[in-house]
């Protein structure tokens, strides 16, 4: 039980890690919707960041958007591809 726990909480910090790579990237840190700087979340569908009030909108489209959060969330390997 404890080591299924402490290679969960790596492979979620391997997670965090990759996500904050990803958002030194040019472009990546303003929301892609409105603009808005440092964005705390993300569409693992469609692989951009997003604030907080738009997420709430990509909330209402989950066909289209899967929204989790950079800092909260458990985000799965395929999609930070």
């Amino acid at each position: 039980m404890i080591r299924g726990l402490y290679a969960e909480m790596s492979r979620n910090e391997r997670a965090i890690r990759a996500l904050k790579e990803i958002l030194q990237k040019p472009g990546n840190d303003a929301c892609a919707d409105c603009g808005a700087l440092d964005p705390g979340w993300g569409s693992c569908s469609l692989g951009v960041f997003i604030c907080l009030e738009c997420s709430g909108i990509h909330r209402n489209i989950p066909e289209i958007s899967k929204v989790k959060s950079l800092g909260l969330s458990h985000w799965e390997d395929h999609e930070l591809q």
